[in-house]
């Protein structure tokens, strides 16, 4: 009734479409509306909300052309990528170089006495000779000769047969060091040349690959927010059964408070 010329609207079209739009032209029966705003309809579809501001053209990606035309033109720029440096190249060569010294042939001559004779056999020897002699004075002198020896072994001899000791462990402890370090080293730098070689054959496959790649990733960045906000207007989220509700309510209090009553007071009158 609501939906028929003259009776709200002395226009063609109908409630809505005269109510919303001042349009009558537009296909909208209010009692479509109501049945699918019952339905959980969204509002944007149930009002054709479309007709004041459409939000599937306006999110549409293809159709920003100035964007697209941005994306398109991302590049990237040649440049000279070094991964392998001279200065680096001539520093892993020289700590090569450096780590090819023979420890263990310095080890093995630190692992000899410290002194060229031994000084303890000698001055036992002295002892021994002056024991033998008869002449006081020379038996005295061997004697003092023994006793300077072992004066010599106990303050400077042992001494340094501590450090030496103390340096051939920490001399085998580089030397197990060194080696796993020198591979490293040389496998570090044909690495790293394997590298510098693979970036100047492939650096700009690789480069317009991955700025493609990007592009791609953009354009699909925008096509999901549309397809997103398609989505969201044509579902649920934006329902409009709270006008059902209203409706509904209207109707229970106009025919079961209101019409009710009075249909009653003339049939009981």
């Amino acid at each position: 009734m609501a939906d028929e010329p003259g009776v709200i609207y002395v226009k063609k079209g109908g409630f809505m479409p005269n109510f919303l739009y001042d349009n009558g032209s537009i296909e909208m029966p209010l009692g479509d509306v109501i049945e699918s705003c019952k339905l959980n309809k969204s509002s944007y579809t149930t009002f054709g909300l479309k007709h004041i501001f459409d939000i599937e053209q306006a999110t549409d990606p293809q159709k920003w052309t100035d964007l697209k035309a941005k994306i398109d033109e991302i590049n990237v720029r040649s440049m000279d990528l070094q991964v392998l440096t001279p200065t680096l190249n001539a520093n892993l060569r020289d700590l090569f170089q450096g780590l090819s010294v023979n420890l263990t042939t310095l080890r093995i001559q630190l692992s000899g006495p410290v002194a060229n004779k031994d000084l303890e056999s000698f001055a036992n020897q002295l002892e021994s000779v002056s024991s033998q002699i008869s002449d006081l004075s020379i038996a005295t002198h061997l004697e003092t000769l023994a006793s300077r020896s072992r004066r010599i072994i106990s303050s400077h001899i042992e001494s340094l047969e501590e450090q030496k000791e103390r340096l051939i462990y920490r001399l085998t402890a580089l030397e197990l060091k060194v080696g796993p370090l020198q591979r490293q080293v040389n496998q570090s730098l044909a690495h790293l040349k394997t590298i510098q070689y693979f970036i100047n054959n492939q650096w700009s496959t690789i480069a317009h690959q991955n700025v493609k790649d990007y592009a791609a990733r953009l354009n699909s960045y925008l096509d999901q927010f549309h397809a997103y906000l398609k989505e969201a207007i044509d579902g649920s989220g934006v329902s409009c059964a709270p006008i059902w509700e209203l409706f509904h309510a209207t109707r229970i209090l106009l025919c079961k408070h209101i019409v009710d009553p009075i249909v009653s007071y003339f049939f009981l009158s």
